[in-house]
């Protein structure tokens, strides 16, 4: 009997990778040392940490404050961090130097350059054309960071506008052979119209999302918000497990208008949340933040159990998963046909922590109740079957099931 061989390789815009798991641009990406390290460890691929144009390094955005990191912690978990970082240190010249050496000891690895520019023709044009001579497989075009923006105290960006994206895709497209990624943020409105663009503009594939603006708290000893940089604060990059479903969101969108490929980014630390990703649509993930708590060792647990993941459901190749969740997401709530038979029971696991009545009466429908020496139960005509139960029960004690007839003991 022939042993069916799982495979991890996938297309994405016109790159072969052998598995879907790439490092995204980010400190983790910095330099060709740290690359090699990576790629050791298994990585497919990775975006260089952002390399910034003449324009950008003359409005001094290279110089970075410290500290750059800061946690978003709920209950001792980390949920999130806000990073302060924008470019990377290493430039051009260093990238040229170094590249050959490594795509020579990992020929079978992706290497794609990361640039940020001025809305200036010529700016994207020389980074685009530097980048394809160094030999970087590919360029991704930062069009949703900070330095995105129209100057520093113009709020929009870039990429989310369809005719700025066209031009400056069609800068590089005109510029380069080799396939453009423009990366893209969440906060578009018409991704019918940025990815329209992009496409007509020659793109060859497009990344999302970036880090979410977010301010990362306040002191409430000192008062200074967080992180306090001489005691002041500024707005971060969020990232993390908590920008995971806005990310899944934006994978499912562009996956829906079907006009380019997607690279999945936002959130992504286990092999289950890729294997979330690739069936909204993507065709490859890319990762940062649980690499720069956990190390590049995480992506060896990755293709472990998405291996395992084919195996188990008996599909041999990713081609045959991307997008099959996505055919199940709808537009709109008020597509779905209303259920009102659901109902929630209280099963024998309940240890009487109230939680659910509390829920119930302050945040849902006044259903659960209780009586002296009993468990909860539920009035099930008062019963919307919403599930806030179910999220607020510790030792999951709760299930949603079919109202019984009216005439049933």
């Amino acid at each position: 009997m022939t042993r069916t061989a799982w495979s991890l390789q996938t297309e994405f815009g016109g790159l072969t990778l052998k598995n879907p798991f790439l490092l995204a641009s980010g400190p983790p990406t910095r330099d060709a040392g740290m690359l090699d390290r990576a790629f050791a460890a298994g990585w497919a691929g990775a975006v260089v940490k952002t390399i910034p144009s003449e324009g950008l390094m003359q409005r001094g955005l290279t110089e970075e404050p410290r500290p750059l990191l800061t946690p978003y912690v709920v209950k001792k978990r980390k949920i999130g961090m806000g990073n302060l970082s924008i470019t990377g240190e290493w430039r051009i010249e260093e990238w040229a130097e170094a590249l050959p050496e490594l795509t020579a000891q990992y020929p079978d690895r992706v290497v794609l350059g990361s640039i940020g520019a001025e809305l200036i023709q010529d700016d994207w044009q020389i980074m685009a054309s530097q980048i394809a001579a160094a030999g970087f497989d590919g360029i991704e075009l930062d069009l949703s960071c900070t330095h995105a923006k129209l100057g520093r105290h113009t709020p929009l960006i870039v990429g989310e506008d369809p005719e700025l994206v066209a031009m400056v895709v069609g800068w590089v497209t005109d510029a380069v052979d080799i396939p453009v990624i423009p990366k893209l943020p969440a906060t578009v409105r018409d991704w019918h119209g940025v990815l329209q663009a992009c496409q007509e503009s020659g793109a060859a594939g497009v990344a999302s999302i970036n880090t979410l603006s977010a301010l990362m708290g306040v002191d409430l000893e000192s008062m200074e918000p967080q992180p306090s940089l001489h005691g002041v604060s500024t707005y971060c990059g969020y990232s993390g497990p908590g920008i995971k479903p806005i990310a899944l969101r934006v994978v499912s969108q562009i996956d829906k208008v079907g006009l380019l490929p997607v690279s999945g980014v936002g959130g992504i630390s286990t092999w289950q949340d890729a294997a979330e990703f690739l069936l909204l649509g993507a065709r490859c993930v890319q990762v940062c933040t649980a690499v720069m708590w956990s190390g590049y060792g995480i992506v060896r647990a990755m293709i472990a159990g998405l291996t395992s993941y084919l195996e188990q459901k008996e599909v041999s190749s990713l081609d045959k998963l991307i997008g099959e969740a996505n055919k199940r997401v709808i537009d709109s709530v008020f597509d779905i046909e209303p259920d009102h038979d659901l109902v929630a029971t209280v099963t024998a696991k309940c240890i009487d922590c109230g939680r659910c009545v509390t829920s119930c009466w302050d945040g849902g429908h006044q259903a659960i109740i209780t009586l002296e020496g009993k468990h909860p139960i539920v009035n099930e005509e008062m019963c919307a079957g919403c599930g806030l139960c179910l999220q607020v029960c510790p030792v999951g004690a709760i299930e949603l099931g079919p109202r019984r007839p009216p005439d049933s003991p």
